[in-house]
């Protein structure tokens, strides 16, 4: 039986556990999307990760995760889960680039945060707006 989680994403059999270190802006970040959409943060990062995934070829991917200089300075853990298909990608990328899974899921996690405003989005929360809708 397929559940729909409040992301609009169905849940869909197993998936696998990361521990990613990122920097503390983009841990902000995602933490006010999960506030702003009344999700948890976990249901954030699969949407995000997922989407980035999807918005570029296999070899567009390959090409910006090799060239990816991730972030250097004070880093905060982010415990979530994606599906075992979307996991199964980001070690393929990993294997393939010779770089760690750490790496491309902070390339994509950085790639699909880019699009979001953080004084955007702190507006919509001191003028009480509402959601923004979380699409990448």
């Amino acid at each position: 039986m397929q559940t729909t989680r409040k992301a609009g994403r169905p849940h869909k059999g197993e998936r696998h556990a990361f521990l990613v270190k990122l920097s503390p802006e983009m841990v902000d970040k995602i933490h006010l999307l999960a506030q702003i959409n009344e999700r948890t943060y976990v249901e954030v990062v699969e949407v995000v990760a997922t989407d980035a995934l999807a918005a570029r070829t296999r070899d567009e991917l390959l090409d910006r995760v090799t060239d990816f200089v991730g972030h250097k300075g004070e880093r905060r853990g982010l415990k979530f889960q994606l599906p075992i298909a979307q996991a199964e990608k980001v070690f393929d990328l990993a294997q393939t680039t010779a770089r760690t899974y750490q790496d491309v899921l902070e390339f994509l996690l950085g790639d699909g945060l880019e699009v979001y405003d953080m004084v955007e989005m702190l507006d919509y929360i001191a003028e009480g707006q509402g959601r923004l809708d979380l699409a990448v």
